[in-house]
């Protein structure tokens, strides 16, 4: 499955922006993820608030990568992602997994990618797996309503969060 999606994603207008993110980003492209991440990552310093920004696949991935890249020197670990209402397809939701998988958010505890209308069954599978790793074990929300799901997708996921010990809530509604 992996050959296959990447030869997918090789194939589309985003095949560069990929190899962007697994590469490592540019300098620019760092120095403008950080930005945007300083920006949004407001005080108290445990929320990530991207929502209704419009923002697409290349973008998130620039993001997930700055999250990866300021890791180190947080002292304040996120708990909050919100990409809500942005265009988060399944190259967004793949990046912010890795950044995820990379413990980049040791301590995250609310996943929201609802409407983002590019959010479907790729998306939940890629967010159901890193799920069930033990980067996500303090998660207590994940949030994917007004997505685009079929019965697969909410299978996969509500198989990922029965065995998160600390959730409490999974919107998966229309």
């Amino acid at each position: 499955m992996e050959k296959r999606l990447f030869a997918q994603l090789h194939e589309s207008k985003i095949a560069g922006l990929v190899g962007h993110f697994f590469a490592g980003p540019s300098a620019l492209e760092q120095q403008w993820a950080l930005s945007a991440s300083r920006q949004a990552y407001a005080p108290p310093h445990d929320t990530l608030g991207l929502s209704f920004r419009n923002l697409d696949d290349e973008m998130v991935a620039c993001i997930a990568s700055a999250l990866v890249l300021r890791k180190a020197p947080c002292t304040s670990p996120m708990k909050k992602l919100v990409l809500r209402g942005n265009m988060c397809g399944p190259q967004a939701v793949a990046a912010i997994c890795a950044a995820l998988i990379a413990g980049a958010c040791p301590k995250i505890e609310i996943v929201d990618f609802a409407h983002n209308p590019d959010f479907g069954d790729s998306s939940a599978f890629f967010l159901a797996d890193t799920l069930e790793s033990p980067f996500c074990e303090c998660v207590t929300k994940v949030d994917v309503e007004r997505t685009r799901l079929s019965a697969d997708g909410v299978a996969a996921l509500v198989d990922a969060c029965a065995a998160l010990p600390a959730l409490r809530c999974l919107k998966v509604g229309l």
